[in-house]
């Protein structure tokens, strides 16, 4: 990487013997390489340190370059941002990831502009569009700009002050979250910019260039400036995710692909399976397909069918899984129009015991491989058969030529799948605000207790009539200190609550929130109807912000529980004087919540062995 007449100039090397063995003496460790020599190095540069010190973060803007990429299989050079924190929306990609602009400079024709997005991997996905050079000889091993123009709610890419996508149509999912995070996340908050020249990869088909391309010339890349703008007029945070009509057009047609049960699978009995078990390509309506990338990934699969108890299965036997979980895979083709609603279901086991597979709507390289739906599709699967279903919402545009995919890379050993059935259902709008809750993966019996998720940040709970609710800034900023999202209240009887607390007999339990205001913050778990108070108790609150907590042991040793409590943050009269709340977190301290209501106190016989 060096400055060269006023640009900045990454360069990639294929790497000798000698500095080979020195890299990999130095970063072998990190990096995994440790039977095969290292072959190339390059350059990455960003405005974040290495130990996590923020040069430059960016929420908003008009971010641009100007760049000149190489020319040539196995080059990858891209200008990107990534999340300056990880710890407010979670690791890759539930915190997003913006490509400004990528190259595969096997093709100097066209870049790519994409958004990763969802839930964490391997439940994410992504969407974007390419840009095509005009067909005047222009390419992008010339020197062209590239641009984001990034705002509340929405994006758009540039290449030369052309449009060529935008898009509005995003959301993030925490691990242990109850819903998405409130919209516009997980692109509400401040990204860094890198610029780098990776050599080969996935996004490059692991092409591998040749020795001749590292002339100088063809395997650089050139950075004539970086620029950020601020908007005039600043921005107009007050946003709401796009909303989704039925394409019935599209579904008209497409009905007409399913069979009489409303099955879009056409060949439910794998009678006929196609594919090279080595490339993507030629995937063909009403066939499985059979896909194992043996040569970019490494993977090793076999695929049969068995038929047991009058079904026919598909039988995948993967010997080397491969680098990804779509090294190995099942796809077939189904139509899905937008805003319906499908469901997915399908029997699958493994005889070697538990497998990690992912079964996904998704779409084909004209719509940008993107996953359809995230939630549900990755499924652990165990040694006996079971039936498992999901159901989702067909948020994208129409697709024709979607695809069901079973991805199997990840699951070593044989996997069997039957019964497969993709058909569309109507559309479930339950309100589950007030239902019981099961407590979250990570114990909390309160849901949405960072105030991160829905509407305005307030999914699952209530506030009173009359009170205003408001951030800490016109983002609803977050809070320095702990990266998590407060709410302030201000009423003459303003009050928090959420329904549907589970409270079970013989446990104790241990609130913890953080408050700051005047007076006294007053907090209760009372029945569903509100006659019986369990618990309640008054803090006095100051104006710098504090976390408080509280241990109690009402339902120890009582036989009865609540699956519908309520918990009530009531701040009183704070019209002249708000109240902050957030960081809630309700969790069982023991863990005896067991029932002997109708079980035998001894139920082995002959205990004395007469």
């Amino acid at each position: 990487m060096s400055v060269v007449n006023g640009n900045l100039v990454l360069t990639a090397s294929e790497l000798k013997d000698d500095r080979a063995s020195e890299i990999d003496s130095t970063y072998g460790t990190t990096y995994g390489a440790t039977t095969e020599k290292t072959k190339y190095e390059s350059g990455r540069i960003r405005t974040v340190t290495d130990d996590g010190d923020v040069l430059k973060g960016i929420t908003y803007g008009r971010i641009e370059a100007k760049m000149q990429l190489p020319e040539g299989q196995g080059f990858w050079p891209a200008f990107w941002m990534l999340p300056c924190d990880t710890t407010i929306y979670g690791t890759w990609a539930a915190s997003g990831e913006i490509d400004i602009m990528e190259g595969n400079c096997k093709d100097t024709g066209y870049v790519n502009g994409t958004i990763h997005y969802g839930s964490q991997w391997p439940n994410n996905t992504s969407s974007g569009s390419t840009y095509y050079f005009p067909a005047t000889g222009a390419t992008h091993n010339e020197f062209h700009t590239y641009a984001l123009e990034w705002e509340p709610g929405i994006l758009r890419w540039y290449v030369d002050d052309v449009l060529y996508h935008t898009t509005s149509n995003w959301y993030a999912k925490g691990e242990n979250a109850s819903d998405n995070f409130t919209y516009p996340a997980p692109f509400d908050v401040d990204f860094y910019i890198l610029f780098n020249l990776a050599v080969s990869g996935n996004y490059v088909g692991n092409d591998e260039p040749e020795s001749s391309y590292f002339d100088g010339t063809k395997n650089t890349m050139k950075v004539d400036y970086v620029r950020v703008y601020e908007k005039n007029g600043g921005y107009d945070y007050n946003v709401t995710p796009p909303e989704t009509g039925l394409d019935s057009d599209a579904y008209e047609v497409y009905s007409t692909y399913a069979d009489a049960t409303g099955n879009y699978i056409a060949d439910p009995t794998f009678a006929t399976v196609t594919g090279t078990q080595e490339s993507l390509t030629d995937i063909r309506r009403g066939n499985w397909n059979f896909i194992c990338d043996s040569q970019g990934d490494g993977a090793a699969a076999t695929f049969t069918t068995e038929t047991i108890e009058n079904n026919t299965y598909a039988k995948v036997n993967t010997t080397n899984n491969g680098a990804n979980s779509y090294s190995v895979q099942l796809i077939q083709h189904v139509p899905l129009a937008n805003g319906y609603t499908y469901q997915v279901s399908f029997d699958a086991w493994s005889p070697d015991g538990v497998a990690q597979i992912q079964v996904d709507p998704s779409g084909d390289g004209d719509n940008g491989w993107k996953k359809y739906c995230t939630d549900g599709t990755n499924i652990s699967i165990g040694s006996t058969k079971k039936n498992y279903r999901y159901t989702f919402k067909m948020n994208d545009e129409s697709d024709p030529t979607a695809r069901l995919e079973a991805n199997l890379g990840f699951a070593n050993g044989t996997v069997y799948i039957g019964n497969v059935v993709v058909k569309q259902v109507d559309a479930i709008k339950e309100d589950t605000t007030d239902q019981p809750k099961t407590p979250l993966t990570n114990g909390n019996h309160v849901y949405n207790g960072e105030f991160k998720e829905g509407t305005n940040g307030l999914s699952y709970w209530h506030v009173s009539e009359g009170t205003t609710v408001s951030y800490q800034d016109e983002k609803g900023a977050w809070t320095t200190a702990t990266h998590t999202k407060n709410i302030t209240l201000s009423g003459e009887n303003a009050t928090l609550t959420q329904k549907g607390i589970l409270l079970e007999q013989m446990n104790g339990y241990k609130l913890g929130f953080s408050a700051k205001g005047e007076g006294k913050l007053t907090v209760s778990l009372v029945s569903k109807d509100g006659t019986t108070i369990y618990q309640k108790k008054s803090f006095d609150l100051s104006n710098t912000e504090t976390n408080y907590e509280w241990n109690f042991e009402q339902f120890v040793g009582k036989d009865y529980t609540d699956k519908e409590a309520q918990l009530i943050f009531d701040c009183g009269n704070t019209s002249t004087q708000p109240m902050t709340i957030g960081s809630i977190v309700l969790n069982a301290t023991t863990n005896f919540n067991t029932d002997f209501e109708g079980m035998e106190g001894m139920p082995i016989g002959n205990q004395n062995f007469n």
